[in-house]
């Protein structure tokens, strides 16, 4: 089973109960009008929960504003017109870990990560 992408409310918690699913909790920091931070949460399929930390998304043409309100509320991948990046190293170093430790789930995970945020 592939894997998808639920943005939260701003008040929601990651539910371990949504299983195979990437969710994105948005963060209000304001980085000079822009609000794009996103916690990120995945659960396997075997409920085992990954918080990977923050990352930033946004999109082409962008100009101030929540990225949120422009992102479907769930969706398997994203257009070609968005990008994200990972607010620290420690972000990516769970990503990897998540990846060996998961291997089929997060291959796709990553694959989706690359392809619809790139």
């Amino acid at each position: 089973m592939g894997i998808s992408f639920k943005v939260l409310g701003l008040k929601e918690r990651a539910n371990s109960a949504f299983r195979n699913v990437v969710q994105l909790l948005p963060g209000d920091w304001d980085d000079y009008s822009f609000k794009t931070s996103f916690g990120v949460s995945f659960t396997d399929a075997r409920g085992e929960r990954f918080d990977l930390g923050t990352v930033k998304i946004g999109y082409k043409g962008q100009v101030e504003g929540w990225t949120k309100e422009r992102l479907p509320a769930a969706f398997p991948a994203l257009s070609d017109e968005w990008f994200s990046l990972g607010h620290d190293v420690d972000y990516y170093e769970k990503a990897a870990q998540l990846r060996s430790s998961n291997a089929r789930t997060s291959n796709d995970w990553t694959k989706r990560q690359r392809t619809s945020t790139a």
